[in-house]
């Protein structure tokens, strides 16, 4: 990317939140983190366990998990549940509306509780949704009305949206994502009437034929036959500048980045949008410009009181990247009342949204070092004996990280006088008060060398943030390779790619390719299981579902949790479960210790529930967690977090890079 595009990994997550609400609020006045809207799912259905009887808890806990991006096959099952039991219930329909999505059924649901209730949040936001989709411009003036009027939108969410827009030069198109943005966006252009040249694609909604259609058609300025009905969102994103040259095409930074992967060398930041340059054009000057227009004493003041989980300000991080550029612009060209106004600007932002440390470190002129670990003793014939090859040169560790092994680099750090790492390093707590937090405390064995109770050394390691994992792969990395007695000559310890980790969960040691879904698989299938036949088949995974890594010695197990005994094979979330007392369920309130369930065929246990494992891209996490559904926690599961989190640990793979 032309300029800074580093920065973009420095936005945080969604802020993660307190005890849950009574009601679900609205995403269009509070925006939440992800893992938030997942520990809400497992509030509400905790609730419902106790009242099952109560339409409004169902209805708090199927939202959670739209909000938390839980699988379409999960929400649709407790949609229909729900329909089933209560089909003329208002809450009900609110969700069939938004569960049977743009279709005929979807439409009839939406206009009977549009009937009963036109002014509801969820209705209107479902509404505005269709009318997009739809591409009907007289209902989304008149449901943007509604919204404006209503206030029902965080005040702090239009000044970004209308910050957004001054991104992006006249005529130009913004692909954007999910209703939180594309919603505002809408109510600027139609109520307002700000910036109504600028054509808003809303990438979440381009799985709809008839959305890509509609987009097409505002996009072509001439008859065509070829359409984007048939294309990938990736493609979608990457190749409409190429159909359509003569247009100026901006993302916003609230798109996932893996949505940008193949634009990033083309990509250079406008304000709170990316901006594809064609044929190496250099568009410095337009940053500055952009921010000029911008509404910017709202980052400041909270006029409104809506204090830093407003929906609006939740999204400020954005600012920081242009913000921080500008600042070394003008400190260069001596501009000094607009270096005043983005060092103000930048304190004001960095210090609510707790990443003041982390601008200071990107502001700082010296250069960072590497950290240089001194030699230390380590276990290296049991670090080697973990390893499980997944393709040489690439090893995966058998379980997740420990108590035990984690806490002897804590311990390492603290002793050898590694202040500033040990900064990083050490568990988080911050998340548990009271007598949750003396439980947390007690959970965790901290010194390896004493003789006190070590009963939860293996369990795995959780509460670390990203920084702690890849600087324990860091220091092990360093410490292996100072080893008199090592296997191979260099290692480098890491973090999986999500492919990676993917492959290493399916455990098929001949597999094909790095792309899950491209390879083809052998298990047994029992032909005969009265008499114990069984023949081995092929299996095409972009034609079948595999959940479990369990698939190989019964396929017809492959996306079961439990056993021909019941007995379940991973640790997950059991919403029946009343453990440990009488081991119920999978026999555990929280995280098992590592290996307590049947390893995959890599030789790779847990690789399913009981803590996710955080991947090379930050915030994510694969294969789910002792907090989460068994739908949500299969080999394809990704999971979003932030910092440090209880559902969340880590597996070292190692990479020989020298035999």
């Amino acid at each position: 990317m032309k300029q800074l595009f580093a920065f973009l990994l420095l936005i945080p997550a969604l802020s993660f939140a307190e005890a849950p609400d009574s009601q679900l609020p609205s995403r269009l006045k509070v925006l939440k983190h992800t893992s938030w809207y997942q520990d809400q799912a497992v509030y509400w259905k905790r609730l419902i366990d106790q009242s099952p009887e109560d339409i409004e808890l169902w209805y708090n806990y199927y939202f959670s998990l739209t909000y938390a991006n839980a699988p379409q096959k999960v929400r649709h099952e407790i949609a229909g549940k729900v329909l089933d039991k209560w089909p003329d219930n208002y809450y009900s329909m609110i969700i069939a509306a938004r569960d049977k999505g743009y279709a005929a059924d979807g439409l009839a649901y939406y206009r009977q509780v549009q009937l009963l209730k036109p002014l509801h949040p969820e209705v209107l936001t479902i509404g505005m949704l269709r009318s997009m989709v739809d591409g009907s411009a007289v209902e989304r003036q008149q449901l943007a009305t509604h919204l404006y009027e209503q206030k029902l939108i965080s005040p702090s969410l239009y000044n970004y949206a209308y910050n957004l827009l001054m991104s992006v030069e006249t005529n130009g198109v913004l692909f954007i994502e999910s209703e939180n943005t594309g919603i505002p966006l809408a109510v600027v252009q139609d109520v307002l009437q700000v910036r109504q040249d600028v054509t808003i694609v809303n990438v979440s909604l381009l799985e709809e034929a008839n959305y890509r259609e509609v987009v097409w058609k505002q996009l072509a300025s001439a008859p065509t036959t070829t359409t984007s009905g048939t294309m990938e969102i990736e493609d979608i994103l990457s190749l409409y500048p190429r159909f359509f040259p003569d247009k100026a095409f901006y993302y916003s930074l609230t798109l996932p980045r893996e949505t940008l992967n193949e634009l990033r060398t083309s990509l250079n930041l406008s304000g709170l949008a990316l901006k594809y340059l064609k044929d190496d054009q250099n568009s410095s000057g337009e940053l500055a410009r952009n921010v000029s227009n911008f509404m910017m004493d709202y980052l400041l003041v909270d006029f409104n009181n809506e204090g830093d989980g407003a929906a609006g300000r939740v999204l400020e991080p954005n600012y920081l990247p242009g913000f921080i550029i500008l600042k070394q612009h003008f400190e260069k060209t001596g501009n000094t009342t607009g270096f005043q106004q983005m060092e103000q600007l930048i304190s004001r932002i960095s210090s609510h949204s707790g990443l003041t440390k982390k601008i200071e470190k990107i502001l700082s002129t010296a250069e960072a070092t590497p950290v240089n670990f001194a030699k230390a003793t380590i276990p290296i014939r049991q670090i080697e004996k973990q390893m499980k090859e997944v393709k040489a040169p690439l090893y995966a560790a058998a379980s997740e990280v420990t108590n035990a092994a984690y806490n002897r680099f804590l311990n390492y750090l603290e002793q050898n006088g590694y202040s500033e790492e040990y900064e990083v390093a050490k568990i988080d707590l911050s998340n548990f008060e009271g007598v949750a937090l003396s439980s947390m405390k007690s959970y965790f064995y901290v010194k390896p060398d004493t003789k006190k109770d070590d009963g939860y050394k293996q369990y795995p390691i959780i509460n670390i943030s990203y920084e702690a994992a890849t600087l324990y792969c860091e220091w092990l990395t360093q410490q292996y390779n100072q080893q008199e007695r090592r296997k191979y000559e260099e290692v480098r310890f890491r973090l999986p790619t999500l492919k990676e980790w993917q492959i290493a969960a399916l455990g098929y040691k001949d597999f094909q390719s790095w792309n899950y879904s491209e390879n083809t698989i052998k298990a047994d299938f029992p032909t005969d299981p009265g008499k114990n036949k069984w023949e081995q088949r092929s299996y095409d995974l972009k034609d079948i579902t595999v959940s479990y890594p369990w698939y190989t010695h019964d396929f017809t197990f492959r996306n079961a949790i439990t056993n021909q005994h019941d007995c379940y094979l991973a640790n997950i979330l059991d919403s029946n479960c009343d453990c440990p007392a009488n081991r119920k369920g999978d026999g555990f309130t929280m995280t098992s210790p590592v290996e307590s369930y049947f390893s995959n065929g890599m030789g790779l246990f847990d690789v399913v529930g009981n803590v996710a494992e955080m991947v090379q891209e930050k915030g994510k996490a694969a294969g789910g967690s002792w907090a989460h559904l068994p739908e949500a926690s299969t080999i394809t599961s990704v999971s979003s977090y932030q910092d440090a989190d209880a559902k969340v640990g880590f597996r070292v793979f190692m990479e020989v890079i020298k035999e």
